[in-house]
C-alpha cells in the first residue's frame, strides 16, 4: 500500500548480507595484497605504516604484519629527532588502545604494546590504569593480566597496591580466578623477608577464601586458591599445619552440613585428611566413592586417591 515501507524478506536480507560479505572480503584481499607487496619491497615509510594500521584494524591477529610494523617503526625511529620519536610511539600506543577495544584478547596486540614499552620510555602508571579499565570490561582476560604483571614491575608498583586491586576485583566477582592467582604471586613477594608476617597473612587469606567459598560452593576458583594456601602453609609454617588442617576440616564439615553434595568440599576434605595422615579410612573411602558418582569425568583421579587411602591404611 502507498505510504508503507517495504519490509525485506528473509531471502532478500540473506542475499544482501552475502553481497556485503563478498564486498568486504574483496576489500580485505586487496588491502592484504597491498601490504604484503610493500613488505616484499622493504618499504618502511610512513605510508607503509598507515597501510599496516588499516589491515590490522580489520584483522589484529595477522602476526606477520605486526612484525613488519615493528620493522617500520624502528626504521622511522632511526630517522627522527627525539621529540618526533616521542610522537611516533605515542601514536602507536594510541593506535593499540583503539585496537584493544575490538580485539581485547589478541595475543599480538598485547605483545606489540609490550614491545613498544621495551623500545621507548612510556608512562607505566598509565599502563596500569589502562589494565584496570580493561579488567572492568573483562576481569578474566589473561592477556591483560600478563601485561599488568609486566607493567607493575616496570612501574615498581608495590605488592600492597596490587593486592588492593585484586581485592577490589574479587569483591565484585569472587569467581575471578585471575585475581586469586595474582594474589598467590603477590603475597610471597610482599613477605619474602618476613615469614612470620606471611604466616599471619595466610591465616587472613583462609578467612577471606571462606567467604568466597560460601558465596558459591561450586566455583572452582576459590577452592583452587584454598588448595594453594594449604600448600603454602605446608612449605612455610609446618608448626601450624596440623592446626590449619583441623580448622579447614571443620569448615568443610560446616559447609557440607548445608551442601552435602558439594563436590569441591568433599574433595578438599579428602585431601586434607590425606595430608593429615590420621583419618577414618572407611569414611574417607566412602567420600571418594561418592565423588566418583558426583563427578564421573574424574573417576580415575578419585580412584587414585582411593589407592592412597588403602595404602596408608595398611
Amino acid at each position: 500500500m502507498h505510504g508503507r515501507l517495504k519490509v525485506k524478506t528473509t531471502e532478500e536480507k540473506q542475499r544482501e548480507k552475502r553481497e556485503q560479505d563478498k564486498k568486504r572480503a574483496l576489500e580485505y584481499s586487496t588491502l592484504s595484497k597491498k601490504v604484503f607487496d610493500l613488505r616484499a619491497a622493504k618499504d618502511f615509510s610512513a605510508d607503509a605504516l598507515k597501510a599496516t594500521g588499516m589491515l590490522l584494524s580489520v584483522n589484529a591477529d595477522c602476526y606477520t604484519i605486526w612484525g613488519y610494523r615493528r620493522e617500520i617503526l624502528l626504521s622511522l625511529k632511526s630517522q627522527k629527532a627525539p621529540e618526533e620519536i616521542k610522537d611516533l610511539f605515542a601514536a602507536e600506543l594510541k593506535f593499540l588502545e583503539g585496537i584493544l577495544q575490538h580485539w581485547p584478547k589478541s595475543y599480538w596486540v598485547w605483545f606489540q604494546r609490550q614491545w613498544v614499552a621495551e623500545h621507548h620510555e612510556i608512562d607505566f602508571a598509565h599502563e596500569l590504569v589502562l589494565c584496570s579499565l580493561m579488567h572492568k570490561a573483562d576481569s578474566r582476560n589473561f592477556h591483560c593480566w600478563n601485561y599488568r604483571r609486566f607493567a607493575a614491575a616496570k612501574a615498581k608498583a608495590t605488592a600492597e597496591s596490587e593486592l588492593a586491586i585484586t581485592m577490589s576485583l574479587i569483591e565484585n566477582d569472587p569467581s575471578n580466578y585471575s585475581a586469586w592467582h595474582y594474589r598467590s604471586i603477590l603475597l610471597p613477594r610482599k613477605f619474602s623477608d618476613a615469614p612470620d608476617e606471611l604466616s599471619a597473612a595466610i591465616s587472613e587469606e583462609f578467612d577471606l577464601i571462606k567467604q568466597a567459598i560460601w558465596t558459591d560452593p561450586s566455583d572452582q576458583s576459590a577452592w583452587l586458591y584454598h588448595h594453594w594456601l594449604v600448600g603454602v602453609r605446608k612449605r612455610t609454617d609446618k608448626a601450624q599445619l596440623m592446626e590449619t588442617i583441623e580448622q579447614e576440616l571443620g569448615s568443610c564439615d560446616e559447609l557440607l552440613a548445608e551442601e552435602p553434595n558439594s563436590r569441591w568440599a568433599i574433595l578438599t576434605k579428602a585431601l586434607l585428611n590425606l595430608e593429615k595422615g590420621d583419618f577414618d579410612s572407611d569414611a574417607l573411602s566412602s567420600d571418594l566413592k561418592k565423588l566418583q558418582e558426583l563427578d564421573p569425568l574424574h573417576k580415575n583421579y578419585y580412584e587414585s586417591l582411593l589407592h592412597r587411602v588403602n595404602h596408608t591404611a595398611v
